[in-house]
């Protein structure tokens, strides 16, 4: 979630719309994350957005192995 309030700031690497969703690629805190977004979102990289994950919505993978943190 977008929320310029309270979010946590990220700088867009890649934006790709995958039809009716985007997906991003930003940085948090020195950490690449990869979020999906279930509406376009008109951003450009390089820009800086605020955002709030939604604890209910993350999804944690170990980079290496590619597994699923439970």
């Amino acid at each position: 979630m977008i929320n310029a309030e309270r979010g946590v700031p990220a700088e867009i690497i890649v934006v790709e719309p995958t039809g009716s969703q985007t997906q991003l690629v930003f940085r948090i805190a020195g950490q690449e994350v990869v979020g999906v977004f279930r509406e376009r979102i008109a951003l450009a990289p390089g820009s800086t957005i605020p955002i709030v994950p939604i604890s209910d919505l993350v999804h944690l993978f170990d980079a290496e192995t590619g597994r699923a943190f439970a």
